[in-house]
């Protein structure tokens, strides 16, 4: 039963950061959330909820490839297992990317994921 009460304050795992953007999966208990640090790179977290919405886990989501540029796009497959990211590099001439890699599983700090590459 939705109340409307706060259950947890979520912070960036970098300090002087925030988070820029959030996307879910259809469960609307996992979600992607994206933040800068001050050393430019964008930054993914996945946080999980539980059921009841008492446990929550924030995890880095590691990359094979550091992404830099005006996010302009962030997605999560329906199962909350792939999340796909929209990159737009702001130097001159420089084409927008489509990054798609695969979550950690509950429990697991890494995933197979794809290097990064224009479409």
């Amino acid at each position: 039963m939705a109340t409307g009460r706060v259950l947890h304050v979520l912070r960036p795992p970098d300090p002087h950061s925030e988070f820029l953007w959030v996307a879910a999966a259809a469960s609307d208990r996992v979600f992607v959330l994206a933040s800068r640090p001050r050393s430019g790179w964008l930054r993914f977290s996945v946080l999980r909820v539980s059921r009841d919405g008492q446990t929550v886990s924030l995890r880095p989501v590691p990359l094979q490839r550091r992404l830099a540029g005006q996010l302009t796009g962030l997605a999560v497959s329906p199962d909350g297992t792939r999340f796909a990211v929209s990159v737009w590099q702001m130097a001159a001439g420089e084409p927008a990317w489509l990054w798609e890699g695969q979550l950690p599983r509950p429990g697991r700090g890494g995933c197979g994921c794809p290097a990064p590459g224009p479409r």
